[in-house]
């Protein structure tokens, strides 16, 4: 079973995860032609990756392609691992101290990183500093969310209102460490 692909900005790659080995790994291969890159994590070995989330999860790419985010279990609670994809090698681990978290997703100037997690039984968004520092919580309330894949970081004029639908997020845009304000938006599918 292979699931969870994330293709690499420019789209000449692709991570995916594979059960191949008997044990779910991530892996990378060519988009051009198919052949494999190798694996770059050998996951549910270690109580580092007790459980790599994949069914109802992402991965994302950096923007400059230097970096992949996935959400494992390590331990009683999830992480998002940040992985130099040329080094195959883990650079930071962020943890929060929440019940769960899935689908990370890079901002566009690759400085924050939007995700959901559980806390309490609920889903929210959340965003950090790629270095794990600055975590905001942008959604409070009783509506599901699946993953950030639904909203967008852009950069919002000096005077504008904010774009998201929850409450949450009004009073605290996040910023990133250029001080850069960025609002989030929800992704219109076409023709609405």
């Amino acid at each position: 079973m292979n699931v969870a692909p994330a293709v690499s900005p420019r789209g000449d790659r692709f991570v995916y995860i594979s059960d191949k080995s008997l044990y779910n790994d991530i892996y990378m291969a060519s988009t051009l032609d198919g052949r494999g890159l190798g694996k770059l994590v050998k996951g549910e070995r270690t109580a580092a990756f007790e459980s790599l989330r994949f069914l109802n999860t992402s991965m994302s790419w950096s923007p400059d392609e230097r970096y992949i985010a996935f959400p494992a279990k390590t331990g009683p609670q999830d992480a998002i691992y940040i992985l130099d994809v040329e080094k195959k090698k883990i650079v930071r681990k962020l943890k929060f101290g929440l019940d769960e978290v899935l689908s990370p997703s890079w901002s566009p100037d690759g400085e924050r990183i939007a995700f959901v997690a559980l806390v309490g039984g609920q889903s929210d968004l959340f965003v950090v500093d790629d270095d794990g520092e600055n975590l905001e919580r942008l959604t409070e309330d009783r509506f599901a969310v699946r993953g950030p894949a639904c909203l967008r970081f852009r950069p919002a004029a000096k005077k504008s209102t904010p774009t998201t639908n929850t409450r949450r997020a009004h009073a605290n845009h996040p910023r990133n460490r250029r001080g850069r304000v960025y609002r989030f938006a929800p992704v219109r599918a076409a023709g609405q």
